[in-house]
């Protein structure tokens, strides 16, 4: 059953971060605190997603001038995760 557990968090996890890959690329405008909001977790954990992004080598960073999250580049599609 921990197994089983685990496993659904991981798929909640990788939704969660399928979304807000989404956010940034439809340029959805927000504050810290509205992505949070929407992705239904602390600003602290937020911000540590950012940086996990970040290690991984997702380019991202916040545009203050339009208000959102941004990609320096492109990524590939299947970067992080391939569904099976």
């Amino acid at each position: 059953m921990k197994e089983v557990a685990m496993l659904d968090r991981l798929v909640k996890e990788k939704q969660k971060l399928d979304y807000f890959l989404w956010l940034v690329q439809i340029q959805w405008k927000g504050s810290v605190k509205d992505y949070a909001m929407k992705l239904g977790v602390s600003e602290a954990t937020f911000y540590r997603r950012i940086a996990t992004l970040k290690q991984c080598g997702i380019p991202l960073y916040y545009d203050k001038v339009i208000g959102c999250y941004c990609l320096e580049h492109p990524i590939e599609e299947g970067f992080l995760f391939e569904d099976k």
